[in-house]
């Protein structure tokens, strides 16, 4: 992309850290989805009425969902969400597509 990293962060040295060198990011927003895919991590979500404005309310949600052809996984519940997070930990991440649909999204 030609900018440094933290750039993209707004000089959040906390939060661009955080997600750096996080393994797997759980994200209930689409802003924090979308930072932790241009740092090319796996990023989960779950489906929650009560923040169902910043997910399925935004524009963009279904842009960033895996299914889609985003880099986002969803999940309708925790169980669900437990074993997303148990294969992701395990190595079941897909680098190279989360950084096209990144790319493509961006």
């Amino acid at each position: 992309m030609g900018v440094p990293a933290t750039t993209l962060f707004l000089g959040d040295q906390a939060l661009y850290d955080s997600i750096c060198y996080a393994e797997a990011v759980v994200a209930l927003n689409t802003s924090a989805q979308i930072e932790a895919g241009l740092l090319g991590k796996p990023v989960l979500t779950v489906l929650a009425p009560e923040y169902a404005q910043g997910q399925q309310g935004s524009l963009h949600f279904d842009y960033l969902l895996e299914e889609k052809g985003g880099h986002v996984q969803v999940a309708a519940d925790l169980d669900q969400h437990i074993e997303q997070l148990e294969a992701v930990l395990g190595g079941a991440f897909d680098a190279e597509r989360c950084r096209k649909s990144i790319e493509r999204f961006v």
